[in-house]
């Protein structure tokens, strides 16, 4: 990639002249140019490395592709005599740009800085590996955020309804038996307690007890009536004879 500018590069200024006015003239040049220099500082912030294609018809695949962080400053002249060397050579095409193409799960190499050495190859000091999601995956992740967002939301509504319920609830396990809480009847009932005119406080006192008071004044009320029928007969018997005396006394008295 080339950034146009009003300045040529100098680098290609070397041997721009004995450029060849087409792809197919390959004449042989004598000139010493550093290609080592031009390469490090094109090659400074490091390049990426990626599997493509031809850009040209048929687009055969196989192709790998190398292209540098830094964008190479060139003049208009110099793209304009590249151009006209490529449409000599190819067939009148001129322009070849594309849009940008999806990577179909292509896996980009990034090298971030290379170091040169005397008549010795490249030196990759660091590289680091990014992997491209395809639309289909990009909509897959989206799903499954949508998916948990929804779960969370239900989850708190479920919290924020047992916030609210848990007071109702506390309340009426006071009023009801804990064993018979499920089937919603109470075992309990309360039962007023007097004290001359005035009302002490409610008790609440179980159907075990009630029916423990209950037997106990069953028995008292049986004890009450047996002491009276053990008492009746003496006392009839006392008006019998308060009766025969009185008949005595008035046959006497006769």
């Amino acid at each position: 990639m080339y950034n146009l500018t009003e300045k040529c590069n100098a680098d290609l200024e070397l041997f721009w002249d004995s450029f060849p006015m087409t792809a197919n003239n390959m004449a042989q040049v004598d000139a010493v140019v550093d290609l080592q220099e031009i390469m490090e500082s094109a090659l400074q912030g490091g390049y990426y490395m990626f599997d493509g294609s031809l850009t040209t018809p048929p687009c055969t695949e196989g192709v790998q592709w190398y292209l540098a962080k830094n964008m190479l400053n060139v003049c208009q002249a110099q793209v304009d005599r590249l151009r006209d060397a490529l449409a000599a050579s190819q067939r009148g095409v001129r322009i070849n740009n594309r849009v940008v193409q999806p990577l179909n799960g292509r896996v980009i190499t990034h090298t971030p800085q290379i170091r040169f050495t005397d008549n010795a190859p490249p030196t990759f000091l660091s590289e680091s590996t990014q992997t491209y999601l395809l639309p289909s995956t990009i909509l897959l992740l989206a799903l499954s955020l949508t998916i948990l967002l929804v779960l969370l939301l239900v989850l708190i509504c479920i919290l924020v309804c047992k916030q609210q319920t848990a007071p109702i609830l506390s309340s009426f396990k006071t009023d009801t038996h804990p064993a018979d809480a499920t089937s919603g009847r109470s075992d309990t009932v309360s039962e007023p307690a007097f004290s001359g005119t005035s009302m002490q406080t409610i008790r609440p006192v179980r159907l075990e007890e009630r029916s423990d008071v209950r037997s106990d004044l069953e028995s008292q009320r049986k004890s009450t009536y047996e002491a009276e029928v053990a008492v009746q007969p003496k006392v009839t018997t006392m008006t019998t004879m308060n009766m025969v005396v009185d008949g005595e006394s008035k046959s006497t008295r006769g």
